[in-house]
């Protein structure tokens, strides 16, 4: 059965009456697994679809409403349709009891919307969230026409399913302006950017333990002086996969990764950049191509790649004038033998690693090697070497650090090479390491016994106190 709702009062009763069940309490609506209800309008009740609800309206600007609650194991629609090319046509579905997905939410537009493009928008109510439960699905289709508005979600977002972003335009996610106190977003499922682009922003706290991944990405707290005394956070404990364009975060406070934390910067090419307080307790991957930006921003904010935490790849590491960055983590330069390039300066603490691997003698071919294109690179902790089936003559040197370099390591430790091994460490221009002797690979193991021993073989230098 297909039920029409054009006015704008509230239309409970009626809608109980056609769908042939009793409202005398006004308290719940019922669309059945078999019904269609197409809404421009109120009701008044909390509402549970099992079949599909349509909100739509033709050419111009319509907003409906649902007073309480909705939860929809069904399909609901929010539909834009502009068959003369009207100016700048849109549909919004306000919730005002929050709402629980386990089906679909779709966004659709379909016409030719001139050159004002249409907006399809979804609102949950002030204290309220939108729950996007495990197996559900909100997603935005493609519009073809010439012109496009995009998509918004205002309210608090709490996705444990799919969010799938298809559509050519900007998703917008909005807090309430009056649910400011406590406002954030949890993705604890998969959030998807398959085109266009989304602006999550005026929020609380964002976190992430599933997976964002997509392509262009803006994350911005709310900002300065909106409310004294709160701050605004950004935190990742899943997995956030860009494939091209750019990831924006904007936090007021910090932005942390923690230890299960994982962004990967590897696909297409982009930059992803930071402003303010920065904390990494993962793995970073900077893929050829991609930047990643620290930028302590108006509230000089401090970054630190902390102990557990892992800055690899090809890619370029920036770090703005101003800000203060420390690694006491681990920089690995390479995906496999590679050049990691670095603007700005780092510091490496007692704690921190440099780990490179070597197979030959030729830079960021045959081994790792950090290019320090400006600021310098101040060492510290440890410098790890992996050979990896090559060993080295004497006089063969090796430049790790191209550039800057300041101070120098508390230990060396070589994997892969027997005792015996000599060498010096010039750090006048850069980092140099030459072999003073021949060297000789540690074999390969083998038997079991033997690999045992072999993983764990290595020299260590420390420097005297």
């Amino acid at each position: 059965m297909t039920t029409q709702i054009n006015n704008r009062a509230a239309r409970s009763t009626v809608l109980a009456l056609v769908l042939g069940f009793s409202s005398s309490a006004a308290a719940l609506t019922v669309i059945g697994p078999a019904d269609t209800v197409n809404l421009n309008g109120t009701i008044a009740d909390d509402v549970l679809n099992q079949g599909a609800l349509n909100v739509q309206w033709v050419n111009v600007r319509s907003g409906s409403q649902i007073t309480g609650s909705l939860e929809n194991i069904g399909v609901t629609r929010i539909v834009t349709i502009d068959p003369s090319g009207g100016f700048f046509s849109g549909s919004n579905l306000l919730v005002n009891g929050g709402v629980q997905n386990s089906g679909t939410i779709r966004f659709e537009t379909s016409g030719s919307f001139g050159n004002s493009g249409a907006f399809s928008d979804f609102t949950v109510g002030v204290g309220t969230t939108l729950t996007n439960l495990p197996g559900g699905l909100i997603e935005t289709t493609v519009h073809l026409g010439p012109g496009q508005s995009g998509n918004t979600i205002t309210g608090q977002i709490l996705n444990q399913g799919t969010l799938d972003h298809n559509a050519l335009t900007t998703l917008s996610v909005r807090n309430s302006p009056g649910d400011l106190v406590g406002a954030g977003h949890v993705n604890a499922g998969t959030f998807n950017i398959n085109a266009g682009a989304a602006d999550v922003r005026d929020f609380l706290t964002f976190n992430n333990s599933g997976t964002l991944q997509g392509r262009s990405i803006t994350l911005s707290g709310l900002p300065n002086g909106i409310l004294p005394g709160f701050t605004s956070t950004i935190t990742n404990s899943g997995l956030i996969d860009m494939t091209a364009g750019s990831f924006v975060a904007v936090s007021l406070d910090s932005f942390t990764s923690t230890p299960t934390g994982q962004i990967n910067l590897t696909g297409g090419n982009g930059s992803f950049t930071h402003f303010n307080s920065w904390v990494n307790q993962g793995t970073i991957t900077i893929g050829a191509g991609w930047g990643l930006g620290l930028n302590g921003g108006v509230n000089a904010g401090v970054a630190e790649n902390q102990s557990g935490g892992v800055i690899a790849g090809n890619g370029t590491l920036t770090v703005v004038a101003g800000t203060a960055f420390t690694n006491n983590g681990t920089i690995s330069p390479g995906l496999s033998f590679g050049t990691l390039s670095v603007a700005g300066g780092v510091t490496n603490g007692s704690n921190s690693i440099l780990d490179i691997e070597v197979g030959g003698l030729l830079a960021g071919i045959d081994h790792d090697q950090i290019l320090q294109t400006s600021g310098s690179m101040t060492l510290g902790g440890t410098l790890r070497l992996n050979f990896q089936g090559f060993a080295p003559s004497a006089l063969d040197n090796f430049t790790f650090i191209d550039g800057s370099v300041l101070g120098s390591f508390d230990q060396v430790e070589i994997l892969g090479i027997e005792p015996g091994a000599q060498f010096s460490l010039d750090t006048s221009s850069g980092l140099v390491l030459t072999a003073l002797n021949d060297w000789t690979l540690i074999p390969e193991p083998g038997s079991l016994g033997l690999l045992g021993l072999g993983l764990v073989a290595m020299i260590r230098w420390r420097r005297p106190v």
